[in-house]
């Protein structure tokens, strides 16, 4: 995180917070990315944290929405508010997805975590 302009709040709930899903999820994590305003250093007070998080796996809706209450619950226990894209690398990194603006522009700004 040594190149993004972020405070050391911010860095800490992004530490906390990939802590607690790598411990989680650690075996199946394959990525996780910071993208948009934090990650282009542009955020102001009101920004939220945009993290994709990539599985070495097919991941089903209840693993999904499993991850994203545990993300919700970090949320509400922070005070911060965090927009997860969840997404198996196969499905990340297929031809039909890579075209997207979304999946440049990670691409392009994202930070590995």
């Amino acid at each position: 995180m040594g190149r993004l302009k972020l405070t050391q709040a911010e860095q800490q709930t992004i530490r906390q917070l990939t802590e607690m899903l790598r411990q989680d999820y650690g075996g199946i994590i394959a990525d996780i990315r910071l993208y948009g305003s934090k990650a282009r250093g542009d955020s102001t007070p009101e920004s939220d944290l945009d993290v994709l998080l990539l599985f070495r796996q097919p991941i089903d809706r209840a693993l999904r929405n499993e991850i994203r209450d545990r993300v919700s619950d970090f949320d509400i226990d922070n005070g911060t508010v965090t927009s997860l894209l969840v997404f198996s690398l196969d499905r990340w990194e297929s031809a039909i997805n890579r075209v997207t603006g979304l999946y440049q522009s990670i691409a392009q700004e994202g930070v590995v975590l």
